[in-house]
């Protein structure tokens, strides 16, 4: 698989670009979605992302989801809305419960509980930390 590069990314990726874009986005344990954001967001990207986890968690009653943004820049306003309208739904249907990670970067957290603040979560908290993250995710672990 292709490293991907710190720009953004459109409807003109290859098919390589695509699939590294959507391996992003797994089954970390059973109840557990991993969304790694890339380094430089777009609105195509969020949903290849959206179309993804939308495909791993189908049959999924309840899950949470582990967000590393430890790549990412902060977002715009337009991929600030996007991730909104993403993740509200997901609320609807069965995402109970997110926690981000952020190696510390003090912008990201902000945008960060500016997004999950907004979409319908029971719980979110925001961590610089993978380990502190998942301890805060352990009812689904």
């Amino acid at each position: 698989m292709i490293e991907l590069e710190a720009r953004s990314y459109g409807e003109n990726s290859t098919e390589e670009e695509i699939e590294a874009i959507r391996a992003r986005v797994y089954m970390y344990s059973d109840n557990i979605v991993y969304w790694k954001e890339v380094p430089v967001m777009s609105v195509w990207q969020v949903q290849q992302y959206q179309s993804k986890m939308k495909s791993l968690t189908n049959n999924l009653k309840h899950y949470a989801l582990l967000i590393d943004l430890t790549e990412s820049k902060p977002p715009n306003a337009e991929i600030r809305a996007s991730l909104r309208d993403v993740y509200g739904p997901f609320a609807e249907e069965g995402l109970d419960e997110a926690a981000v990670f952020t190696g510390k970067n003090f912008l990201i957290n902000v945008a960060a509980k500016f997004v999950l603040g907004g979409v319908g979560l029971k719980k979110f908290t925001v961590h610089s930390k993978q380990e502190d993250a998942l301890k805060a995710l352990s009812d689904y672990a």
